[in-house]
């Protein structure tokens, strides 16, 4: 018989737990529930337990699954991305300060092509920027700024026509303050996986019929949820090559925080544009 750990935790921890946040309390309250069910308390561990060996091993399973939901076992995941579809505008606004941070400006923004939005949460206060060194880049001379050992925080090839950008690379901070980051077009998960401490989605977007400068653009998002860093590979260039391009990147932390706009909202375009 086949045996689902939602079903399995539930003999334990009937009650619904958020991944990512400590409860000292719940997972008392587990351990206690799953000592009663072995026929003891903490303290009466050496007893003998009244359940026959695959109810011990089900249940045993379940308190281990279920602390696991509940105490900072997934602390490390600090920060979350959440991805919706949608074939509804996205709406938000921008908003320019002046030196002294008086409101000068404050305009709806709307895409109507909105394929997908992303938002984030997390704490306010952010790491340093990431920097990337691309160790391995297809033919072209890319455009950015790398220190003399090609660490930098943007790449860019601008490819040999007005319908081509093979690749663009650019790493940051992102935004948890309902901020909404939008992709236009009709869009296609190919993947969404995790691998290496990051989260990662391939993503194809079809601008056809779209004031675009090309048809169709691919994207590989690179999310880490303990730093809540975002690195972005885009391009018109297949999606081969812009695996090879993330799978040979290095990234780290910077020594910069991220810089302080006069133009700020809650709302960004994250499909690649030229320069």
């Amino acid at each position: 018989m086949e045996l689902l750990i939602t079903d399995i935790s539930s003999l334990c921890c009937p009650e619904e737990v958020e991944i990512g946040t400590e409860d000292t309390e719940r997972t008392e309250r587990i351990r206690a529930a799953v000592m009663a069910d072995l026929g003891g308390t903490e303290k009466s561990r050496t007893k003998k337990p009244r359940h026959k060996h695959r109810n011990l091993r089900i249940i045993l399973l379940a308190s281990a699954v279920a602390a696991l939901l509940s105490t900072a076992a997934f602390a490390v995941s600090k920060y979350m991305m959440k991805s919706e579809k949608t074939n509804e505008p996205a709406v938000g606004h921008w908003a320019e300060t002046d030196g002294k941070g008086v409101v000068r400006q404050d305009r709806k923004i709307v895409f109507k092509d909105a394929g997908m939005v992303f938002t984030f949460s997390g704490p306010e206060e952010q790491h340093n920027l990431p920097q990337f060194r691309a160790n391995w880049l297809p033919d072209g001379k890319p455009e950015g700024n790398s220190d003399s050992e090609g660490w930098t925080g943007y790449l860019c090839d601008n490819g040999d026509s007005k319908d081509s950008l093979p690749y663009l690379i650019n790493a940051w901070c992102v935004d948890t303050d309902n901020c909404k980051y939008v992709l236009n077009g009709d869009v296609t998960v190919l993947s969404d996986e995790c691998k290496d401490g990051w989260q990662i989605m391939k993503i194809v977007c079809d601008y056809s019929g779209m004031d675009m400068s090309w048809d169709k653009a691919n994207y590989i998002l690179m999310f880490n949820p303990e730093k809540g860093w975002l690195v972005e590979i885009g391009g018109t260039s297949d999606m081969e090559i812009l695996e090879k391009i993330a799978n040979n990147l290095e990234i780290r932390e910077g020594d910069m925080p991220q810089a302080k706009s006069r133009i700020s909202g809650d709302i960004g375009m994250i499909d690649i544009g030229r320069g």
